[in-house]
């Protein structure tokens, strides 16, 4: 994870943190075009990596609208019979 943060450091993004091992990073930037971003992004790790590389970016109320997401109602996660991974 180490080298996607470099990478992302080197296109000047700033709070550069990665999730877990997952592929998702974290980091700050004053641009809001999404689309341009996920593109020069994307474009940077194909010529780095030399490979094509599908990338996504969201902002932080997206990544929280996420999170806050619950996909089965309170009703159904009560009895103990049920386990959710």
């Amino acid at each position: 994870m180490e080298t996607l943060r470099a990478h992302f450091a080197k296109l000047g993004f700033t709070s550069v943190e990665t999730f877990i091992a997952s592929g998702n990073v974290l980091f700050s930037t004053r641009s809001s075009d999404s689309p341009k971003l996920a593109a020069k992004i994307a474009a940077h790790l194909e010529k780095s990596l030399g490979y094509d590389v599908a990338t996504f970016v969201r902002t932080r109320a997206e990544v929280a609208a996420i999170a806050a997401f619950r996909p089965f109602p309170d009703g159904d996660m009560n009895p103990p019979e049920n386990t959710v991974h």
